[in-house]
């Protein structure tokens, strides 16, 4: 655990600072708003790092660095201020103070300079890749490493342990709620540690059921947004309604028809849906089994991303829902099908069955 003190009388920079780098693993924070507190201070704590503001009243911050630089050696330090002049900038590189940086401050800057300073391992930043897609990586190589999740202002962090999802912070949330709020962050920076700093699982959830269950709730938080935005015609039922043409819609087809009549005559199979390749439902024995709050192509968007990480298309995906349902979803170049089977159901002969029609 590495113990970080911010001097500062602003309240609003010692928080923001303060919450911008508690989203990161093994730094612990101290603040006070004077030189005074913070000379006791150091008197009975061991200070990993300092950020100081260099015009405070009373006692400046300069001194306060000159206090620490003789005192405490080994106390890494960083200046802050509104207007840090070129004689200023002097004094603080005459002190071997190299770091400073001026208000209003750039929190991810300053962040990484602490991680730098403090040499907390970092593996990379990803930028500009949709966090869903990158977690789904991290599934496929079994990986285990610490995700920081910044954008704007938000800051989280995601644990990954043999690639499964195993906890998640925000603010004062944590496991599962924190992972669904991070989620719904758009244009999110991720910074990866190589380690799992965490050792208490929060999330006991498989990755594909955890991924899916974010995106119903994200939907439903959607779809109640323009509800009471007046945005029309509510909800993902009524979509559904204006989807589901009907099982005549391919009676021309002799695939689909031979591929309907298999899945029905399944005794394994409980319910079935099939879809267009536009995922547009064409047949559903019971659309409330596999569509509860969730649009259709949220069910497929998954395997199409998987397919661009892999390099290869998926032909089907099998997975289970909170009630331990248990489900395939198989593609076509024409058709998606989704089943739900009784458990101990293998899933061979409906694969198979589904590329003796369509190949």
């Amino acid at each position: 655990m590495k113990n970080i003190m911010i001097v500062d009388d602003s309240a609003k920079t010692r928080s923001d600072l303060a919450t911008a780098l508690k989203a990161h693993e093994g730094l612990k924070i101290f603040l006070t708003d004077n030189v005074r507190k913070a000379a006791r201070f150091f008197k009975s704590h061991k200070v990993d790092l300092l950020i100081t503001e260099l015009q405070l009243p009373e006692i400046d911050g300069l001194k306060l660095l000159a206090h620490v630089r003789k005192n405490y050696p080994h106390t890494q330090t960083i200046a802050i201020s509104e207007n840090i002049p070129d004689r200023m900038i002097a004094k603080l590189n005459s002190m071997g103070i190299a770091s400073y940086f001026t208000k209003p401050l750039s929190n991810k800057n300053l962040v990484d300079a602490v991680l730098e300073k403090l040499d907390i391992s970092i593996a990379g930043r990803i930028q500009g890749v949709a966090l869903a897609s990158f977690l789904q990586l991290v599934n496929i190589e079994n990986k285990t490493c610490t995700l920081q999740i910044v954008s704007g202002s938000n800051h989280g962090i995601i644990h990954c342990f043999q690639g499964e999802i195993i906890g998640a912070e925000t603010g004062e949330l944590n496991g599962y709620e924190a992972f669904c709020r991070i989620m719904g962050w758009d244009d999110s920076d991720i910074v990866i540690k190589k380690e799992c700093c965490n050792v208490e699982r929060q999330i006991d959830i498989p990755f594909m059921h955890l991924l899916m269950e974010t995106h119903r709730e994200l939907d439903e938080v959607g779809n109640e947004t323009r509800s009471m935005s007046g945005g029309g015609e509510d909800g993902v039922a009524a979509a559904l309604s204006r989807n589901h043409t009907g099982p005549g819609i391919c009676e021309g087809d002799p695939g689909y028809a031979e591929m309907e009549k298999r899945f029905s005559e399944n005794p394994g199979v409980v319910n079935y849906a099939i879809f267009d390749s536009g995922g547009r439902i064409l047949y559903s024995t019971d659309l409330s089994v596999f569509f509860s709050g969730t649009s259709v192509s949220q069910y497929f968007s998954i395997a199409d991303t998987l397919a661009g990480l892999t390099g290869s298309p998926l032909k089907f995906l099998t997975m289970s829902i909170s009630d331990l349902s248990n489900f395939v979803l198989i593609r076509s170049e024409r058709y998606f099908i989704a089943a739900q089977l009784k458990p101990g159901t293998g899933i061979d002969e409906l694969v198979n069955c589904q590329a003796d029609i369509f190949r």
